[in-house]
């Protein structure tokens, strides 16, 4: 159950000499195309790669024939191969990378912000952006039992009345 491409276990980001890639030679111009230029179009002659039906079929053997490929190569020489093959590819990054990645960069995906009591933090920005609200301001998260009032009255629990 589920779409092949995206279930298949072998599907994961691919070894390179400094690091991984990922790429998605979804459609089957692209699985030619992609052993061309990582120099093994035999492959795609086997009998259970030889059609599109099979290759989509088979499709976990190909990533994992891919992935004991792409060691050969760093990261920066899969992509311009694969850039220049058409062929989507995006470099895995690291955690310390994802501050400084041009294109999350572009995008404006991390913002910072000062909380009233915590300090200065970094977030993700939000995902989707509404015409009618494009920064939506959505407060901070309540200090531990900072909202129990509320929550309280909410489900309709009265607190408790006062000794004198």
């Amino acid at each position: 159950m589920g779409y092949s491409r995206q279930v298949t276990a072998a599907r994961q980001p691919s070894p390179t000499a400094d690091g991984y890639i990922c790429l998605t030679p979804d459609m089957d111009d692209r699985w030619i195309r992609c052993f061309e230029v990582v120099g093994r179009p035999e492959v795609l002659k086997q009998e259970r790669f030889s059609t599109p039906t099979l290759r989509q079929r088979h499709l976990g053997e190909l990533y994992t024939i891919i992935a004991q490929i792409t060691p050969q190569k760093t990261t920066k020489e899969w992509l311009r191969i694969f850039r220049d093959a058409d062929i989507p590819a995006k470099q895995v990054n690291s955690l310390e990378d994802l501050l400084t990645d041009p294109q999350l960069e572009a995008v404006h995906f991390f913002e910072e912000r000062e909380h009233p009591t915590e300090g200065r933090f970094r977030q993700v920005r939000h995902a989707v952006k509404f015409g009618a609200r494009p920064n939506p301001n959505i407060g901070f998260a309540p200090l531990l039992g900072g909202n129990n009032d509320e929550i309280e009255a909410e489900l309709g629990m009265a607190a408790p009345a006062a000794k004198n």
